[in-house]
């Protein structure tokens, strides 16, 4: 979030009291747009990355299914991150920030639109505009702002929603592996190598009784076997 904070000054000719509340406004509204990127990355990656485990646990998937399945999940999660953060990293111009502030603060009057247009016009064109008008105009908007930050009018619930929406799956991820940690620790491991030939984990649990004996060298041994779970049919 370093970046953010270097982004372009505010336009030449603006008082302080207008260039420091339009600095914040930009800044907050990149942190909430990078928040927004890294929420709706980790909420896909989440997902996919389940629904990949998922679906190598109860299909059998060929090599190159697995391969497709890994490649698309991946791809999906980076590209997501990537653009949430080319969104949040790139410099708004500063008219577009005047007209968002404008929408959100409809007492401005569109002042702070026309003050930021005059700042950034040409220098012969600035000069058409009664410079008392320009400074009763700049005075009018620097008031009203110090009455009104524009960045705490921006909205972040949906970046929240995001971020917490993303742990809860990550969250939904852990509680699996908790449960059953080998599993998990195999698919993970089928996941990220697919052209492995790496063992699935069993979905079927088996009982065998007796346990340990010991029998004499030809000696008849019965041996019976209790499925507790799964269907030993769906194995094969």
């Amino acid at each position: 979030m370093q970046q953010l904070s270097r982004l372009p000054p505010s336009p030449p000719g603006l008082p302080e009291g207008i260039a420091r509340p339009l600095a914040r406004f930009r800044r907050k509204l990149g942190a909430v747009r990078a928040l927004e990127g890294l929420g709706l990355a980790a909420l896909a990656a989440a997902v996919l990355f389940g629904a990949a485990l998922l679906a190598d646990r109860h299909l059998i998937l060929s090599a190159p299914a697995r391969y497709l399945v890994t490649g698309v999940t991946l791809a999906a999660a980076g590209l997501l991150l990537v653009a949430g953060l080319v969104r949040a990293l790139r410099p708004p111009r500063s008219i577009d920030l005047a007209r968002r502030i404008e929408t959100l603060s409809p007492g401005l009057d569109e002042g702070l639109l026309s003050a930021v247009q005059i700042s950034v016009a040409p220098p012969r064109e600035r000069e058409r505009f009664a410079p008392e008008l320009v400074r009763a105009l700049l005075e009018s908007v620097r008031s009203r702002l110090e009455s009104h930050d524009p960045a705490a009018l921006i909205d972040t619930r949906r970046a929240r929603r995001l971020l917490l929406a993303g742990l809860i799956a990550w969250g939904a991820v852990g509680a699996c592996a908790a449960l059953e940690p080998d599993a998990l620790r195999l698919l993970a491991s089928r996941f990220f190598s697919p052209g492995e030939d790496l063992p699935r984990p069993s979905t079927v649990k088996v009982e065998v009784s007796p346990g340990d004996l010991h029998a004499a060298l030809g000696e008849d041994v019965i041996v019976t076997a209790r499925v507790l779970e799964g269907s030993p049919a769906r194995s094969f």
